[in-house]
């Protein structure tokens, strides 16, 4: 199993990584998709408005429970088999400057995934992206308490890779 992006959604990634640098703010989103032939193909990219997150130079929390509800309302009404929280790490400044996971991560991750769990029980993936290590995708498995690192493939054009996975058949 794999992530499908298309070049849109890297796009989107590079522009959060700006705004981070602009705002020195750590920037999120949500993206979501269908579970096709065995990958994870995105569908829904959306950044977050980051008034409703508080921030600090080394926390970062949502303003409301509301919002973590939203995304699942979100999650459901678009039907989608998978969320993945993304969001960014600076390299000289907010709570983990070195694009792994450190303990904040892992107690957060852990949260976010129980979270999801809870309202859609779909599968969830956290993502961190930096603009130095690239990034970095991991599932956590609550069975065996670990993380899971999730590959990805970049694509041209989803509707391209549909095509040929349909003519294959």
């Amino acid at each position: 199993m794999k992530v499908i992006f298309d070049e849109k959604d890297i796009q989107l990634i590079i522009d959060m990584l700006v705004k981070q640098e602009q705002e020195h703010l750590e920037q999120f989103a949500t993206i979501m998709g269908k579970y096709t032939n065995d990958d994870l193909v995105t569908e829904h990219f959306e950044i977050w408005d980051n008034s409703l997150l508080e921030q600090t130079r080394t926390t970062v929390t949502p303003a409301s429970q509301k919002m973590w509800n939203a995304i699942g309302e979100n999650m459901k009404m678009k039907n989608a088999d998978f969320l993945i929280t993304l969001h960014t790490h600076p390299e000289e400044y907010g709570t983990n400057p070195t694009g792994r996971l450190d303990s904040s991560d892992t107690k957060a991750f852990k949260d976010w995934t129980q979270n999801f769990d809870d309202f859609s029980n779909r599968i969830c993936i956290n993502g961190i992206v930096t603009g130095r290590d690239g990034l970095l995708l991991t599932y956590y498995n609550k069975e065996k308490d670990n993380f899971i690192t999730i590959p990805y493939e970049v694509v041209q054009n989803k509707h391209t890779l549909h095509e040929k996975q349909n003519h294959i058949r």
